[in-house]
């Protein structure tokens, strides 16, 4: 708040949703300026797919990766934020199971691994980083998690997209370009990526 009020913004906490709004007085116009979304086929693609086809019975365990496509030249995911949502009464998420995958399908050991299970909604957020140039190189599967049927009923399981006041943004995954110390970390969330099933 002493931040953003010493830039005269004016500074209001919405305690309904747990957020804070922070507006800058008067917008400002930029005359003769035109928004140009970027075309679809420049975007990063995340999407996800399972190795199970047809009916699950009760109690029977599958993996559920998250794939991307278009991912940027001579990069590798380094990080990894991705929010499953999912049919609590149907599917339970196994914990620990979630992981960056490498080139060849791999697991990575994650430098930092946070798992919340818990929401309300049924949201469920897994994170994962690594720091070293080993993870899955442009596109394919990049992450990998693994969840149980309850009943064998049918369901959905999808990335989530929508900003989280606590928590940030539903699922982004970050690339990582060049060589030794000359890294540049660049993530793709909301804004530069597109969401769909696999």
């Amino acid at each position: 708040r002493a931040v953003s009020e010493a830039f005269e913004c004016n500074v209001e906490w919405d305690s309904e949703n747990y957020k804070i709004d922070i507006s800058t007085g008067d917008p400002i116009l930029l005359e003769g300026y035109t928004y140009t979304a970027p075309a679809e086929e420049d975007l990063v693609h995340m999407s996800l797919s399972t190795d199970k086809t047809g009916a699950l019975e009760a109690g029977e365990e599958f993996t559920v990766y998250v794939d991307t496509a278009n991912a940027p030249a001579e990069s590798f995911v380094s990080g990894a934020v991705i929010t499953f949502e999912y049919d609590k009464d149907k599917f339970e998420y196994i914990e620990g199971t979630g992981t960056l995958l490498n080139g060849n399908d791999e697991p990575i050991e994650a430098a930092v691994l946070a798992e919340n299970s818990d929401l309300e909604n049924g949201v469920k957020v897994v994170i994962a980083t690594i720091e070293e140039n080993n993870a899955a190189i442009e596109s394919g599967h990049v992450f990998k998690a693994q969840f149980k049927s309850i009943n064998g009923e049918a369901g959905d399981i999808q990335i989530g997209r929508t900003f989280e006041p606590i928590f940030g943004y539903g699922s982004y995954l970050m690339f990582t370009s060049g060589e030794g110390d000359n890294l540049t970390d660049t993530v793709y969330d909301g804004d530069n990526i597109v969401i769909g099933s696999g």
